[in-house]
Order: structure tokens, then sequence, then C-alpha cells
């Protein structure tokens, strides 16, 4: 887990996993702000 404009993001797995893609959850405390689906 890293900081991201004073959030938290992480890589979220899945299973339908695609090398180069992932997906990451931004969260400001425990609320989740928005999922975004990231390609390397």
């Amino acid at each position: 887990i890293s900081f991201y404009n004073g959030s938290f993001f992480e890589e979220i797995n899945t299973k339908d996993f695609v090398p180069g893609v992932y997906f990451i959850k931004i969260q400001s405390g425990n609320k989740v702000i928005s999922v975004k689906k990231v390609i390397k």
C-alpha cells in the first residue's frame, strides 16, 4: 500500500489477470473512492 494524493492505493488481485493490466483501489479512510483499471 502506498500513498496517492493523500489516499491509499493498492493493487487488486483478480481472477481475470492479464499481464500488464491491474486494478488500483483508491480509498479515503474506509470509503472506496474509485477503482481504476491501469494498463502498464
